[in-house]
């Protein structure tokens, strides 16, 4: 038995906040944008204890049973760009690589987070991050010359043959997990599918939160909390070793913001099965109604 008896109550009430049972399903594009605002963070595809957009859709795959784009909905396979036009709405790649949503009202915690990764990058603290050495020619283009298009920036740095395009590929995905640069699909005749690229800085050229009255390496840690704090409760529950790693900011701060969590009850360890599962004292309160 276990320790907790209100887990099995978190997993209903995520099923409903995750909107998996059949009532709760999404059916336009317009309310994926209000759930993504309800829930505050929400990946396009499945895969991560967050809120998903396409497994809320409930819909059929594009071919069920195999992997990749054909997990995805057959008839909603094209909300994710839509969603990522909202005003409201940030399309980033900070959750390990892969595409999450982010609401407005979490903007001025991510750019207090990206303004302190930018300035150690700035810094040259490039090994902190696990970066190649070739980040800093990419960053410091497009500190120069503004958002540009991937294939002009290939281009232009030189990464030509397949090769090349590669190692370009690897740069590139690790920026963007950093959040530190943030692509746009070029609208293009062709068919061609290129991004432009941009700085977080260059799409947001002023600070969206108040000048921090602590230092920035505590306010970068504070922040930190905060967004944790927040895909915590977005998941409702989730496993304490994949919370410290979501993202690709250091691992050891993570580890100190979700210790902080701990310390202040904001969020609450559940041993279940021989693993620690994490919890916020919001929904410890729901589940207990």
């Amino acid at each position: 038995m276990n320790e907790f008896p209100e887990y099995q109550e978190l997993l209903k009430l995520r099923k409903e906040y995750h909107r998996l049972t059949p009532e709760r399903k999404l059916k336009s594009v317009e309310e994926a944008k209000l759930f993504i605002q309800e829930v505050g963070l929400a990946t396009l595809t499945t895969g991560s204890e967050l809120p998903s957009i396409f497994q809320a859709i409930q819909g059929e795959a594009y071919k069920p049973g195999s992997k990749g784009f054909g997990t995805w909905p057959k008839d909603q396979w094209w909300w994710g760009g839509e969603i990522a036009k909202s005003p409201d709405i940030l399309s980033i790649k900070i959750l390990s690589g892969k595409t999450i949503f982010i609401s407005k009202k979490f903007w001025q915690t991510l750019d207090t987070i990206e303004r302190y990764v930018l300035d150690d990058l700035e810094a040259g603290r490039y090994e902190k991050y696990k970066l190649t050495p070739e980040s800093k020619s990419l960053l410091e283009y497009l500190k120069a010359n503004g958002p540009t298009r991937t294939d002009l920036l290939r281009k232009n740095l030189g990464y030509i043959d397949p090769e090349q395009n590669r190692k370009f590929r690897v740069i590139k995905k690790q920026l963007e997990s950093l959040g530190v640069i943030l692509g746009n699909e070029a609208e293009l005749e062709t068919h061609l599918h290129i991004d432009i690229l941009s700085r977080w800085d260059q799409r947001f050229p002023n600070p969206l939160a108040p000048t921090p009255r602590v230092p920035r390496g505590h306010a970068f840690l504070l922040a930190l909390e905060d967004l944790l704090y927040s895909s915590i409760h977005s998941a409702v529950v989730v496993l304490e070793r994949t919370a410290v790693k979501w993202f690709r900011w250091s691992e050891e701060d993570q580890r100190t913001a979700v210790d902080r969590l701990l310390e202040t009850s904001r969020v609450m360890r559940l041993p279940i099965q021989g693993e620690n599962m994490l919890t916020t004292d919001k929904w410890i309160g729901e589940s207990k109604q």
